[in-house]
């Protein structure tokens, strides 16, 4: 295509022509198309898309909701929040498809052929399969139900796991019936009707995980905007109430699930706080005991006055000191939880250090999300891996705090007892009954505020059970779309279309592959003549490759041929610009010799010899210098037709060979295209050119030529079609051999390779002509050209 790159090698002319010597094909491969688009409509099941839109609750909105969750937060425990992507994972998750498809019972299937089609009988299932052991049966279980009557049934085409059987069984309404896939009881069902007698239902019943995939491929779960906590639910089959239904129940055990997995976190955290409680009640009870023992034996009631201050004193220093020891003892039970294997939430709220409490509320919110992961997935999940890592790192944080926590805390029990031996000197004169007392009631009193604390978070915990509501909120309800979404007929019509005029159009490409003719310069790098350079097709000329090769003769015979210069002054145009590449790189090939005299030939008539001598002289005319150009071809004369016309013949160089001119100067044509720039006709073809060419005068002719020209182009016929073109090499110094792309068969590149090793021509040099261009010249990406053979004689100068 001349729009295309230089990939391609045609046009959208020659494609058209190609395809109207076609038409046939494209009759044929429409109709087929056509029919099997047909085809496709008739037996292809409608299918309907429900949808549906859900708000998943990222955060509570009433006061009471909030105060829960802030409770429940300052255990450490986490947030009761989810992640929306979390959700949208969950809603996808097969195994919460499977439980859907379980609760529909949509893992039994009733099918009935319908025309082309089959259809799914959804809640339209005109009998009942009841199996005596379902629990037993293999994954999948086929077979085919012929209703007789509504108390009649034939079995037939059975299938357990993967092994079949055809037997014909008969069954009745209500008494079991032994088949090679277990005992069932068939009944028929409220959508029985006197239309079903007749017809063959085939059922099938599988294990929900078996088609849970498919359904989830059905399933669509966007998240419309990622500011925004709601997710666009979307279903298709071929049933718009079974979508509808999927779409609600799947909803339905989402939230069940959800209330499920709360709860059951929540009461793992309440059974932990009452065994804290049942802990602490027992230490405050033994505390209790042994101050009443301890009063009843000792008999004391108060202390003196003047010890009261520092028995005071050394009460709260003893307290401190019991709290610090306290936050060591637990820092040190959650440094030998996080030494586990198992990853367990840690009560954040009983150490007083916040940046750790922030570091076990992450944790602890992480452990969660990864349990919940886990309910719907494996530890081998990339996403559960990944919170697995981030559960590593915070571990490795905590416990790094909580060694600093002891650390540090030990050295203030240190000063504390310090203090306290201070404190107690000045006691040593109360009686060692009060003291003994005094560290009693001190014991008792830590364990009653610990056990008041436990109480309170416990009630707050069972507080929180009762806001585990669902996750969710139904914005836009489940709802099918009216008209089915698929098959598209005109889609599939258009698309057939399409497919029937593009089929024959890629098989008539394909021909392109058997093409063996020479397009690029790349297809003459094994010559071993050098590659003088590369000239793009003409604007206007034609290309007959595709079309078959009675259509291209006659379109050639009806082509009028147009011999003008392309080479101009000023005009930088593709053809310009390469003529004048083709001369620079011939001066450099000259450079440093005196040649003068150029000879252009070719191997195939056709090749543009003619158009290559005019224009390749008429550059160096406009460059400044002198040139000839000789017509050779005596027997065609196609350089001539630059020229002159069939009506207006002058003398030539035939007529002064012949003698019928005495003065050579008489059959030059001065300035005949540009200044500097003459020509030598042929004149009277003669009927003998080969005699001619042998003639002396030729040689004489040549050169005084020589002194009068800067250079000299011999136009020659084709060295395979005449022996002429051998005898005029004689008197050139260069020759120019052309080859036209999409004319030369590589095939007969070694002829060429025999004619410059056997220097058959001096100097010679190999040209490309009629590339097809890209319209990129200057970068050298020249397209395929390609021109039909024809006879010698006929010329598309390009």
């Amino acid at each position: 295509m001349q729009e295309s790159n230089s990939t391609n090698s045609f046009t959208w002319k020659d494609l058209l022509y190609d395809c109207l010597a076609h038409w046939r094909w494209f009759v044929i491969s429409v109709v087929i198309c056509l029919s099997v688009a047909a085809y496709r409509i008739a037996s292809s099941n409608e299918v309907y898309e429900s949808t549906a839109s859900l708000l998943i609750k990222t955060e509570d909105r009433t006061n009471s909701l909030r105060q829960a969750r802030e409770a429940f937060n300052m255990m450490g425990f986490g947030s009761m929040g989810s992640n929306v992507h979390n959700e949208m994972l969950t809603l996808s998750s097969p195994t919460l498809m499977a439980e859907v498809i379980e609760k529909m019972r949509l893992n039994e299937i009733f099918r009935s052929k319908d025309g082309l089609k089959n259809k799914d009988l959804y809640k339209q299932e005109p009998v009942l399969v009841m199996f005596e052991n379902p629990n037993k049966l293999p994954k999948m279980v086929k077979m085919d139900i012929t209703i007789i009557s509504n108390s009649e049934y034939e079995l037939d085409n059975f299938k357990s796991g993967s092994k079949e059987v055809s037997e014909k069984i008969s069954a009745k309404t209500g008494n079991y019936t032994s088949t090679p896939v277990g005992r069932i009881i068939l009944s028929p069902s409220t959508h029985f009707s006197q239309e079903m007698i007749g017809k063959t239902i085939h059922y099938t019943r599988v294990d929900p995980m078996l088609i849970a995939d498919s359904y989830v491929a059905s399933l669509g779960v966007e998240l419309p905007d990622r500011e925004a906590s709601v997710i666009n639910l979307s279903f298709k089959d071929n049933s718009p109430a079974k979508a509808t239904d999927l779409i609600k129940t799947l909803i339905d055990v989402y939230n069940e699930n959800w209330v499920a997995s709360q709860n059951a976190k929540i009461k793992s955290i309440t059974e932990m706080v009452n065994e804290r409680i049942n802990v602490t009640l027992k230490e405050l009870n033994e505390a209790e005991t042994n101050i009443s023992s301890y009063m009843s034996k000792n008999l004391v009631a108060d202390f003196d006055q003047a010890s009261s201050a520092y028995f005071r004193e050394n009460m709260e220093l003893s307290k401190q000191i019991m709290e610090y020891r306290t936050q060591v003892n637990i820092a040190k039970s959650m440094l030998a939880s996080l030494n586990g294997s198992e990853y367990l939430t840690l009560p954040a709220n009983t150490l007083s250090d916040g940046a750790i409490i922030a570091q076990i509320h992450e944790y602890n919110q992480l452990v969660l999300e990864r349990n919940k992961l886990l309910d719907n997935s494996t530890p081998n999940n990339a996403v559960v891996s990944n919170m697995t890592k981030s559960l590593q790192v915070i571990r490795e944080g905590i416990a790094k705090s909580l060694k600093g926590l002891i650390s540090n805390t030990n050295m203030t029990v240190n000063s504390l007892e310090q203090q306290m031996s201070s404190s107690q000197q000045h006691l040593a004169q109360t009686p060692i009954e009060a003291r003994s007392l005094a560290n009693v009631k001190r014991e008792q009193k830590i364990k009653e505020e610990l056990y008041l604390f436990l109480l309170e978070k416990r009630e707050e915990n069972d507080m929180s059970l009762s806001f585990a509501s669902d996750n969710s909120q139904i914005i836009v309800k489940p709802h099918s779309t009216m008209l089915p979404i698929a098959p598209n007929k005109r889609l599939i019509v258009i698309a057939s279309l399409i497919v029937g005029f593009a089929l024959p159009i890629a098989i008539l490409l394909l021909l392109v592959l058997f093409d063996t003719t020479v397009h690029t310069k790349k297809d003459l790098e094994s010559l071993t003549a050098s590659f003088l350079g590369e000239v793009p097709l003409a604007q206007g000329k034609k290309q007959w490759k595709y079309m078959p090769a009675w259509m291209q003769k006659m379109m050639q015979k009806k082509e009028k041929e147009n011999f003008c210069v392309m080479v101009q002054k000023n005009n930088r145009n593709i053809i310009n610009e390469a003529f004048r590449i083709l001369r620079t790189n011939l001066d450099f090939m000259n450079k440093g010799s005196d040649n003068k005299v150029f000879v252009v030939t070719s191997l195939l008539p056709g090749s543009g010899k003619s158009f290559v001598s005019m224009n390749l002289a008429t550059s160096y005319a406009l460059k400044g210098s002198k040139v000839l150009v000789i017509d050779m071809d005596l027997r065609r004369a196609t350089a001539s037709k630059y020229v002159t016309s069939i009506a207006n013949k002058p003398k030539g160089v035939a007529d002064y060979l012949g003698g019928f001119c005495s003065n050579y100067h008489d059959i030059i044509i001065n300035n005949a295209i540009v200044e500097g720039f003459d020509v030598i006709p042929v004149g009277t073809m003669p009927p003998n050119p080969a005699e001619l060419i042998l003639s002396e005068k030729l040689s004489a002719l040549i050169t005084e030529l020589r002194q009068q020209y800067d250079y000299i182009f011999l136009d020659c016929p084709p060295i395979d079609i005449v022996a002429e073109s051998g005898e005029i090499a004689r008197y050139a110094d260069l020759a120019i051999f052309v080859v036209r792309a999409g004319m030369f068969e590589k095939a007969l590149l070694p002829e060429i390779d025999e004619l410059y090793n056997k220097k058959v021509f001096k100097n010679m040099v190999v040209m490309l002509n009629a590339v097809t261009t890209s319209g990129h010249y200057g970068y050298g990406k020249y397209g395929y050209g390609k021109y039909g053979y024809g006879k010698y004689g006929y010329y598309t100068n390009a």
